[in-house]
């Protein structure tokens, strides 16, 4: 299984830290944490910063650096900040994400962040956000995915840790606890679209929706095809008339207002979201290369369960409504 890499907040850095996260403006200006790193190691990353002119520091760019030994880390990233430090929450949530990629492409098992600026708990949980998000991977099927034996003292070269440094360490948690919730939706949005439309059907469609989602509060109320006929949802049924597996309709009710002194709006917000698991619509015309990529036409559909399930795990004192019509579009 892909490693799940824990994401703290602290305000210095944990022992067994490998690497050290620092930043850098445009024409390799170096920042305060970075420049006290390259003091340590005896002045290679500015000596790394003339030599490999290809890092510009533009936002978002990464160089790593190997260090030596008195500079405690055993390699710096430096990451690019571009023009200015001041920017918007989702800029730095992209970093965060550049940021996982590049610790993983330098094999680092353990990372420290060292931010810069004053408003740093905004920023840090932005970041981890960005890292979580950055961090997935669907391996489900891949030969070899095994977890390990009990027992098995093997060390993974996987990056098992990212610490980021913060003023105020219960601050940044708590702002990260609404990332994290809709990074956690956007997981299982991202599952339901990779899995495979012998596995994802309407019905397994829906046993999963209510595994995921009744467990948080939420209402579960399925359409089966009788219920649907009697309500005359005549073109859904006639979308999966041909399949061998029949349709159904999935209502998801999350009243975040109940028992609460806010006053909800008139009605609840609704979302509605298409739920074809595959698609061989026109299959007489389709050419053959790409018809795998058919079982993505329920991606609306994910995108309201993994916002359903956002919304819960939040919390969130609203009421909405999610609404997924799901089909099977395919010959029997």
């Amino acid at each position: 299984m892909a490693t799940i890499i824990d994401i703290s907040f602290a305000k210095s850095p944990k022992p067994n830290t490998d690497t050290a996260v620092v930043f850098v403006m445009s024409a390799g200006k170096m920042l305060s944490h970075a420049t006290a790193l390259d003091k340590k190691a005896g002045g290679l990353l500015a000596a790394a910063l003339t030599t490999r002119t290809a890092f510009k520091g533009k936002e978002g760019e990464t160089l790593s650096v190997i260090l030596p030994k008195q500079a405690v880390f055993k390699q710096a990233l430096l990451v690019g900040l571009g023009d200015s430090q001041e920017k918007d929450l989702s800029a730095f949530e992209n970093i965060g994400g550049k940021i996982c990629a590049a610790l993983q492409s330098i094999s680092a098992q353990g990372a420290c962040i060292f931010l810069e600026s004053e408003k740093s708990v905004d920023i840090a949980a932005a970041v981890a956000s960005g890292i979580r998000l950055r961090n997935y991977v669907f391996d489900k099927y891949k030969l070899g995915n095994k977890k390990p034996k009990s027992g098995d003292t093997k060390k993974s070269d996987a990056l098992r840790s990212i610490t980021i440094l913060t003023k105020d360490v219960a601050a940044a948690g708590k702002a990260f606890k609404t990332y994290d919730a809709i990074a956690g939706g956007v997981r299982l949005a991202r599952d339901l679209v990779n899995e495979v439309p012998n596995v994802l059907y309407p019905e397994s469609y829906a046993k999963i929706i209510e595994k995921e989602l009744k467990p948080l509060g939420v209402q579960i109320e399925i359409l089966d095809f009788k219920k649907m006929q009697k309500m005359g949802f005549g073109a859904h049924l006639a979308v999966g008339m041909g399949s061998a597996r029949p349709p159904c309709v999935v209502v998801m009710r999350w009243k975040g207002t109940t028992g609460t002194a806010k006053k909800a709006r008139k009605g609840p917000l609704a979302f509605v979201g298409k739920g074809v698991t595959f698609d061989t619509g026109g299959i007489s015309i389709k050419p053959a290369a790409g018809m795998e990529e058919m079982k993505m036409d329920m991606g609306g559909s994910a995108a309201v369960v993994g916002l359903i399930k956002a919304l819960a795990v939040r919390k969130a004192k609203v009421d909405v409504v999610g609404i997924v019509g799901l089909a099977e579009n395919m010959p029997s």
